[in-house]
């Protein structure tokens, strides 16, 4: 609890969640299957695959937070 006051008296959020708030842990991994349909969107620009994948990804992860 004193880190908790520590961090208010500074002015800093806390990463606890509010009593009654759950908090929910999810991982993914982007496998060879995933990534082949990217590839395939792009064929031999490595470079525009990967930058939409970070898109994609960035978009789930903004879906995600917002549910």
């Amino acid at each position: 609890m004193q880190r908790l006051a520590d961090l208010q008296a500074r002015g800093r959020r806390s990463i606890l969640p509010s009593p009654g708030f759950k908090v929910v842990e999810t991982a993914f991994a982007l496998d060879e299957a995933l990534m082949k349909q990217f590839y395939d969107r792009h064929p031999g620009n490595t470079t525009a695959a990967e930058a939409e994948v970070e898109l994609f990804v960035a978009l789930l992860v903004n879906e995600v937070r917002s549910a």
